[in-house]
């Protein structure tokens, strides 16, 4: 897949709504981050960040296939 068949199915998840799927807190998600074991913000603006949709529901399916094993 390139960039720009990504790009249409894509969308920018804010930070909050990466809190609410997840369950984590905002330390924790830059704990993990730091850790290299969940998804990179990416920077939209001077004082915002988000993140991909998809890398998130990977994520998250990542963890529900492993906890299930």
């Amino acid at each position: 897949m390139n960039f720009y068949e990504r790009s249409e199915m894509d969308k920018l998840l804010t930070f909050d709504e990466v809190i609410n799927r997840t369950g984590y807190s905002r330390p924790r998600i830059y704990e993990l981050i730091k850790l290299g074991i969940f998804p990179r913000k990416i920077k939209i603006g001077s004082r915002k960040v988000a993140f991909i949709e998809s890398e998130i529901k990977s994520w998250i399916q990542e963890k529900i296939s492993t906890s299930t094993k």
